[in-house]
């Protein structure tokens, strides 16, 4: 087995371990299988999103603007957010989930969300990324970083989620999707600076910023989490 699979088993142990083990102690003994469910059927949207909306959309866009322009590079910034958050909560249009949903359970439907998105995420990367002779032939422990990144981010998209769920019942949902989308694109940012190597530094440089950005980004959004969590508990 290639090693980046190995690690891809790896940290879904780690993040349903974790994330999966929060959500267990917190969610009520009712309304654990729906969790179950709601993770089971995230899973593929990532996928989804991916080769149904993203491509179609990279190639009309390609019809009338060079992959090479500024303006495509900056255009392409925004597939992730504006394709992933609204598809993310495509699981509250089947009637008997959202009955379920209310301000109480919102954080942790968002979480539980963004738990299969991220797992799905990983699964659809990892299998990209093995195609890829340089990492099919690594070993799994060089895959530390990965493991840890696919981890932060399994975390992340429950927080942009809650962003959105967390008004889904008021007239302002719309602000709170678009929030979410935000949140997504803020936290992407750095890779396209990186990219295009802003600046002038070297590579190593911005590889070490990005690093950094993840980890204070992650903490800010378990901090989000955290005051929703203390906003919610108030009904």
């Amino acid at each position: 087995m290639q090693g980046i699979y190995i690690a891809a088993i790896i940290t879904t142990i780690i993040s349903l371990g974790i994330i999966g083990g929060f959500l267990l102690w917190r969610t009520p003994r009712k309304e654990r299988l729906i969790g179950v469910f709601i993770i089971l059927m995230e899973i593929p949207m990532c996928a989804c999103a991916f080769y149904f909306i993203r491509l179609p959309l990279d190639n009309l866009l390609t019809r009338f603007m060079p992959t090479s322009s500024t303006l495509y590079k900056i255009t392409t910034t925004f597939y992730a957010p504006i394709t992933e958050e609204p598809i993310k909560i495509w699981i509250l249009l089947i009637p008997w989930i959202f009955k379920k949903f209310n301000q109480k359970n919102a954080i942790l439907f968002a979480i539980t969300i963004g738990l299969g998105f991220g797992i799905g995420e990983l699964w659809m990367l990892t299998y990209q990324f093995a195609n890829h002779p340089n990492i099919a032939s690594l070993p799994w422990y060089s895959f530390g970083g990965y493991i840890q990144e696919r981890f932060i981010v399994c975390v992340m998209h429950g927080a942009f989620t809650a962003a959105a769920l967390s008004l889904l019942r008021k007239k302002v949902f719309i602000l709170g999707l678009l929030f979410g989308i935000f949140l997504h694109y803020l936290g992407n940012f750095p890779i396209y600076l990186a990219s295009i190597n802003l600046g002038g530094i070297s590579t190593e440089t911005w590889k070490l910023i990005v690093l950094i950005w993840l980890q204070f980004y992650f903490l800010a959004m378990l901090g989000f989490l955290a005051l929703l969590f203390i906003k919610k508990s108030k009904y």
